[in-house]
């Protein structure tokens, strides 16, 4: 009888800490799937930044090149403005014109 009481008391002490450990088992869980929603939620920021910097660099990029353009294209002007009234020689004209078809083989082999 002492013996099968003394069992019985082991079971209840064990299905306790069995009890206790299912407890923390599930506090632990319930941490684990916050922290999950919480790096999940940081990660779709952070792609959300990252796709809105990627835009943003293009669009400078293309800024860039458009600035680019636009200065050649005033070269360019300026050059044939120059060539086109110059008052010098012949000589100097045909120069002018050989720097414009440099300067525009250099520009179109950038692009």
């Amino acid at each position: 009888m002492i013996a099968l009481s003394s069992h019985l008391q082991h079971v209840e002490s064990e299905k306790q800490k069995l009890r206790a450990q299912v407890r923390r088992l599930c506090q632990e869980n319930t941490w684990l799937r916050d922290e999950l929603a919480n790096t999940q939620q940081r990660m779709q920021q952070s792609e959300q930044q990252c796709a809105a910097l990627e835009e943003q660099k293009k669009h400078l990029e293309f800024m860039d090149k458009m600035r680019k353009y636009e200065l050649e294209t005033t070269q360019v002007t300026q050059l044939l403005q120059l060539a086109v009234f110059c008052t010098e020689p012949e000589s100097q004209r045909v120069h002018l014109m050989r720097m414009i078809n440099v300067f525009y083989r250099a520009s179109a082999q950038q692009c």
